[in-house]
């Protein structure tokens, strides 16, 4: 298994490998198989989970470690994990939009939406996080911004 931090990785012809790809781009691993990823132009980063499905990135500075879930329609963030964040104001955190439930159906106690500053291999990003009060989950990058920065998972 890779080790437990992501990596991306670029040769000088922009080709993107990761797992067991050999000549082109991801061609052989779950998440672009599924969403028709063949080209290295349809990637911009690539990431490796450890053994239990999760990556580390920054957020706001601080190391977590996170899933990417593209099961999931959005990206989620446990409310103990956004109290650990330094100068984090909850009072940031907006009124939810909707409701979301759980992969067993399971109505999530989702308390708002709040922007966040993530860093992978260096890359900033804003992500729209659900804040959910929660013992399940900590943090979940959803399909949607998997999708929207291209980003290539691999096991």
């Amino acid at each position: 298994m890779p080790s437990h931090m992501a990596t991306e990785h670029n040769s000088a012809e922009g080709s993107q490998r990761c797992h067991d790809c050999v000549d082109h781009a991801c061609a052989s691993c779950t998440f672009c198989c599924e969403h028709g990823i063949h080209t290295d132009s349809d990637i911009s980063t690539v990431i490796h989970l450890d053994s239990e499905g999760y990556f580390f990135v920054k957020l706001e500075g601080q190391e977590i470690k996170i899933q990417a879930d593209t099961g999931a329609q959005t990206s989620l963030i446990n409310r103990r994990l956004l109290m650990d964040v330094p100068e984090f104001n909850m009072n940031s955190i907006q009124p939810p939009e909707t409701t979301f439930y759980s992969v067993d159906n399971k109505r999530l106690d989702v308390i708002g939406i709040v922007q966040l500053m993530i860093s992978i291999h260096d890359r900033l990003f804003y992500v729209d996080f659900h804040v959910i009060q929660s013992d399940n989950y900590v943090c979940i990058l959803g399909l949607p911004f998997l999708q929207r920065y291209k980003i290539a998972i691999c096991p």
